[in-house]
């Protein structure tokens, strides 16, 4: 399948879910991305603002952060810090990775101010896409103007990017399509049609993603399948129309069995929110006996049963999901030898993260603290400080207040990240 294919296919289903017209755009798979540190600092120095002082003023002032408890805000802070604690040089992608994952994680809490003076701290091609993010907060507020500003700087990092001729094209086309679809949230409303046929095309793509066979556009046509799952909930006839897609994706056996579980895993988490708690326990039983028939690594098995134990958790068999969860602990001490030493943190927090989605707070306060001491013990500080703002992402998202003994100790791994990296 050719990259312009699924290039077209994005901005499809891009457009899909909001009614609005899309100009088409090219978006090549990524190759693997160059190294020179020199060459990338050049391109982001030639970057800065483009337009006039009044201009970002007014935009800044349509920025707000929505309220927050204090220590998730400094939970976001202190994940930030670690992750710009990495030096530029070797680390630049992983550094600005890291801090574009902290960008995000602002914007979902609402905290777009903080995301902005964030994402102006980002010196690689990131910096366009953490623009683009925040252009997209204002676009769905309703804040136009301000919208278009930052879709403004974003283009201008694009611009300085595609200026440097060792520049990989994917990074700026990226930019450009992450600018496109936020100009479609901007053009929203527009009459495109009749509705039905809107809806088959929909229907349709969502389809064609789902077979496409590239995992990034598969998990990308996921999370619109859930998107589109929930907004048409209420009409019966589509409801049952995606429902039927969702169960032959799951049953033609083409997908990954990951991948199957984890579409289950979302489909029925919108159920539950919608109050169908018999549709939810179907999709999450499947989803258990397809964890159950598989053979899988610990450090792949253990996340998907924590999502299957939170997801049980929330509708209503409690008793089911702790003792889900304990087994899944029990799972990562067994099996703790067979688990890359990257990746220790990742799985264990998987379980902490679980614990809180069913509200059992002792034992997440308890994980959490495992996952803070097993992620200090890697003796490589790019991997502990990629570890700690994950990990303090993780609870601030999940309003996980840390007690003061392990608020101490998160800012003793911060302090202590130096060399070797």
């Amino acid at each position: 399948m050719t990259s312009s294919f699924l290039s077209t296919l994005l901005f499809a289903m891009v457009g899909m879910l909001l009614d609005a017209p899309i100009a088409s755009a090219k978006l090549s798979a990524a190759p693997a991305p160059r190294a020179s540190l020199a060459a990338a600092v050049e391109s982001v120095s030639a970057w800065g603002v483009q337009d006039g002082v009044e201009a970002r003023e007014r935009a800044l002032a349509m920025l707000t952060d929505s309220p927050l408890e204090p220590h998730q805000q400094e939970l976001l802070a202190l994940a930030f810090s670690a992750a710009s604690a990495m030096p530029l040089d070797p680390h630049v992608k992983n550094r600005s990775r890291a801090q574009d994952t902290v960008v995000s994680a602002c914007l979902r809490l609402g905290q777009a101010r903080q995301a902005f003076g964030y994402a102006g701290q980002i010196v690689n091609w990131r910096r366009g896409t953490c623009l683009v993010g925040v252009a997209e907060h204002c676009a769905v507020i309703g804040e136009t103007s301000a919208a278009e500003y930052f879709l403004g700087q974003a283009a201008d990092v694009a611009t300085g990017l595609k200026r440097d001729p060792l520049e990989l094209e994917w990074r700026w086309q990226r930019i450009e399509a992450g600018i496109a679809e936020v100009r479609a949230k901007l053009a929203a409303g527009v009459d495109v049609g009749d509705p039905e046929a809107r809806f088959a095309a929909r229907v349709e793509a969502l389809s064609a993603g789902l077979g496409s066979g590239d995992f990034d556009l598969i998990r990308a046509t996921m999370a619109l399948c859930a998107t589109l799952y929930d907004r048409e909930y209420g009409n019966a006839e589509r409801r049952l129309a995606l429902e039927r897609l969702v169960d032959g994706t799951i049953a033609d056996g083409k997908l990954p069995a990951a991948l199957r579980i984890g579409l289950q895993l979302d489909v029925g988490d919108v159920a539950r929110r919608h109050g169908d708690r018999a549709r939810g326990l179907s999709l999450v039983e499947r989803a258990a006996e397809m964890l159950e028939s598989s053979a899988w690594l610990p450090a792949d098995r253990i996340p998907l049963a924590a999502r299957i134990a939170a997801l049980r958790g929330r509708l209503g068999r409690a008793e089911q999901a702790r003792s889900d969860l304990e087994s899944a602990l029990a799972m990562f001490d067994d099996s703790r030898d067979e688990i890359l030493s990257v990746d220790l943190a990742k799985v264990l927090r998987s379980v902490a993260e679980a614990c809180c989605d069913i509200a059992d707070r002792e034992r997440a306060a308890e994980t959490y603290r495992r996952v803070v001491e097993v992620a200090s013990e890697n003796p490589n500080a790019r991997v502990r400080a990629i570890d700690l703002s994950e990990t303090c992402l993780s609870m601030a998202e999940r309003g996980f207040a840390p007690d003061e003994r392990l608020r101490a100790r998160l800012l003793e791994i911060r302090e202590g990240l130096r060399a070797p990296w």
